[in-house]
């Protein structure tokens, strides 16, 4: 585990330059730049804007600028803002923190509402709760985040017209007179603030997952080692919990690396259309503006943090799934492989004991006791099936083998069967 995270980290480091350079060069074929626009203004001289360009390397080659960028980020700095005339984590740091109010309880959220919902649709399924479920999601999948917070907004104003209560704010982060307010009462207003915006990201996102859910407990639910567990009279929930649910979150559990660096990129165009002072409305204007070392800066961070997650994810994957290769050398996945070698080698042949009558576990069968639970339903058919136990003219003594002196396999089958 220790050489494969080594090995992951050294991975990571051409993929950083490679997925940056390609950034800042995409960046850069966008025409013009932020003095651009500065060059329309009559009361800046083109002195003024040649001097301002050499000063933060604009009129350099694009390598060049690169190398100065990255030089520069090496030494954790992200670069300056042409816009707000600040560092550029100073201006985002404060915006991405406002966006985490959203994020972190809408994640958290989701996933406490979704997976129950895609269990309990998979297990009832085409019930009526199932059915109804089922009509939301697909509501919920059809209907754009910024049109159901419109959506929000409009039932929430005509509440207002007609009872004279504004329930919930339909825009902004905090009320009038917040700097005044105490520290409690400040964090219960951002929080006010909050509801609306936290459920409507959370809405649009329940849809997928829940569905996405479901369909995985269906599909683990009809494999053989779920009808064999319920064949050995395990109860309910320990089949759909123990078995059944570990296996089918295993998808979820590889997708968790995108988590980090979903908590700074903000709640998508919720943000604009409910005013909220977040990540996206900031990135918009950067873009807008061309504000270069802003969307490197940002784009930098979503992918150190994508990359970690990723890392994280792996190692959990192994953690949750037994048959990960991560696993190999250790636990139950090394054991798989000393019970059954590889088979593209010459199969094993199962040996006479000493003896004579007994019968040996050849390489890779399973224990005694295991492999006569499971061959004792098929007991009948193996007894019609397999060579009766006197001696014939092709196998004179029964217990042998055709001349090679091995222990016939058809009597190691009805030995286990008759036990």
């Amino acid at each position: 585990m220790t050489a494969y995270i080594l090995r992951r980290i050294l991975y990571l480091i051409p993929t950083f330059f490679g997925a940056t350079f390609l950034a800042f060069l995409i960046i850069q074929l966008a025409p013009g730049d932020y003095l651009t626009q500065l060059e329309l203004d009559p009361k800046v001289t083109p002195e003024t804007i040649a001097r301002l360009r050499a000063q933060f390397g604009l009129d350099r080659p694009i390598y060049e600028q690169y190398l100065l960028w990255m030089n520069n980020l090496l030494h954790l700095n992200l670069g300056y803002s042409f816009a707000y005339q600040a560092p550029v984590l100073e201006v985002i740091w404060p915006r991405v923190v406002n966006s985490m109010v959203i994020v972190i309880p809408s994640t958290l959220l989701l996933y406490l509402v979704a997976i129950p919902i895609g269990v309990y649709g998979a297990v009832r399924q085409y019930s009526l709760g199932d059915r109804i479920l089922s009509f939301l999601a697909y509501i919920g999948l059809s209907v754009p985040s910024f049109f159901l917070a419109l959506i929000a907004i409009y039932v929430l104003l005509q509440i207002k017209f007609r009872t004279g209560t504004l329930i919930f704010p339909v825009s902004g982060m905090t009320s009038s007179g917040f700097e005044q307010m105490p520290p409690l009462r400040q964090i219960l207003d951002i929080a006010w603030h909050a509801v609306v915006p936290v459920l409507v990201a959370t809405a649009n996102d329940i849809a997928g997952l829940s569905r996405l859910m479901r369909g995985q407990m269906l599909e683990v639910l009809a494999q053989d080692y779920i009808r064999t567990a319920r064949a050995k009279g395990l109860g309910e929930r320990v089949v759909l919990y123990k078995h059944a649910f570990r296996n089918a979150v295993i998808p979820f559990v590889a997708t968790l690396g995108g988590l980090l660096p979903s908590l700074i990129s903000g709640a998508g165009f919720v943000e604009v259309v409910m005013a909220w002072p977040g990540i996206t409305p900031f990135f918009l204007d950067a873009i807008a503006n061309q504000d270069l070392y802003v969307i490197a800066g940002f784009l930098t961070v979503s992918l150190v943090l994508l990359m970690i997650g990723n890392l994280i994810s792996d190692l959990l994957l192994a953690w949750v799934d037994p048959t990960d290769p991560l696993r190999i050398g250790g636990g139950a996945m090394a054991t798989s492989l000393q019970r059954y070698p590889d088979a593209s080698g010459p199969a094993p042949v199962p040996q006479a004991p000493p003896g004579g009558l007994g019968w040996a576990h050849p390489p890779g069968a399973l224990p005694d006791g295991r492999f006569r639970r499971l061959l004792q339903p098929l007991r009948p058919q193996l007894l019609r099936a397999l060579p009766p136990e006197g001696p014939s003219p092709s196998h004179p003594h029964p217990l042998r083998g055709p001349g090679n002196g091995e222990a016939h396999p058809a009597l190691c089958l009805r030995h286990q069967a008759d036990h």
